[in-house]
């Protein structure tokens, strides 16, 4: 595994670094632009620093999605080294280290020199947020959508992850999801498991799979890929429908009970 991998966007990049590798496989999103550089949700002090110093980059900005300590533990560290601002959730401030500034839902703010909007997504977590940059048509999904899979949901309820999920599918489908952690191998399992004779899918498997033979992120996705492979976000198919025997159910309670699964698997 690489120490970071870069994503080209013109005059901005985007800094990927695996952090708390052993136990959580979490990827850190650094944006980096003009010498200055915006951190989401810094779990691991180290590694992040590390790119920082190696990019010859200012921290400006962290940006916090939610509580959990594998997206939040270094924020501390961090803001004191830099002393720069904490942006998080009004809602969820109580839970958040070191918040200096509170944003709102549905509130657009910049972050480097782009409009970023802010995405109330509860479920995983009830606080839980996502930042989507309209104009690069980049979603920073943290803990709510990875590649073939979502998050669990610890605070929320089914319903409550069903609609951010859904949410989130109304998103252009070039859009591009910077999840936070690489659990696509044990997702690719499981979507097998619900889609046994699905062609689409075993042919993304091998690519899938050379990927992680190789260490190499199989992320970011993009949300049209994941409409259409990703089970949690395919309530509709009707062969799924009838593996569940849940033909005549509501979206959400599809969703459900592909999560109880999961949970289980």
């Amino acid at each position: 595994m690489k120490n970071f991998y870069i994503h080209l966007f013109g005059s901005h990049k985007i800094l990927q670094t695996p952090t708390l590798w052993k136990t959580h496989q979490n990827y850190n999103y650094l944006l980096a632009h003009q010498g200055q550089g915006f951190v989401f949700d810094p779990g691991e002090f180290g590694p992040i620093d590390k790119t920082l110093r190696e990019h010859n980059l200012e921290l400006a900005g962290i940006y916090l999605t939610h509580h959990h300590p594998d997206h939040a533990g270094a924020t501390l560290e961090f803001k004191r080294k830099w002393n720069c601002p904490v942006f998080g959730f009004e809602k969820d401030e109580h839970r958040l280290p070191g918040v200096t500034q509170r944003f709102k839902e549905n509130e657009t703010f910049e972050i480097a020199g782009l409009d970023a909007q802010v995405l109330f997504l509860p479920g995983h977590t009830l606080g839980l947020c996502a930042f989507y940059f309209p104009k690069m048509r980049w979603l920073f999904s943290n803990d709510l959508l990875f590649s073939l899979g979502c998050g669990r949901v610890f605070e929320g309820t089914y319903q409550q992850m069903f609609e951010s999920l859904k949410k989130v599918s109304s998103l252009p489908d070039d859009t591009l999801i910077f999840a936070s952690h690489e659990y696509t191998q044990a997702n690719l399992n499981f979507a097998l498991s619900v889609f046994p004779d699905d062609s689409p899918l075993q042919a993304v498997r091998e690519e899938i799979l050379s990927k992680i033979k190789l260490q190499d992120p199989t992320v970011p996705t993009t949300l049209g890929f994941e409409k259409k492979h990703n089970p949690f976000l395919r309530w509709s198919d009707k062969s799924l429908r009838q593996t569940l025997k849940l033909t005549e159910a509501e979206d959400w309670q599809v969703f459900a009970k592909l999560r109880e699964l999961k949970d289980q698997f």
